[in-house]
């Protein structure tokens, strides 16, 4: 059995596989398909500028 303590509750929003699993339990439209995967394309993105931006820094 698992315990979340109360103030750490709203992590859950934070995670894409949340909002994931809520836009398949509402009607699973296209839109909410569209809307996960820039969702997941856009994270992936991000990290990896931020990766190669540090990896730069750090050779200089």
């Amino acid at each position: 059995m698992q315990h979340i303590p109360k103030f750490m509750h709203w992590l859950k929003y934070l995670s894409f596989m949340h909002t994931a699993s809520q836009a398949g339990l509402a009607n699973g439209g296209l839109q909410e398909q569209g809307v996960l995967l820039v969702m997941a394309f856009g994270y992936r993105l991000c990290a990896y500028f931020c990766l190669r931006k540090k990896i730069s820094i750090r050779h200089l």
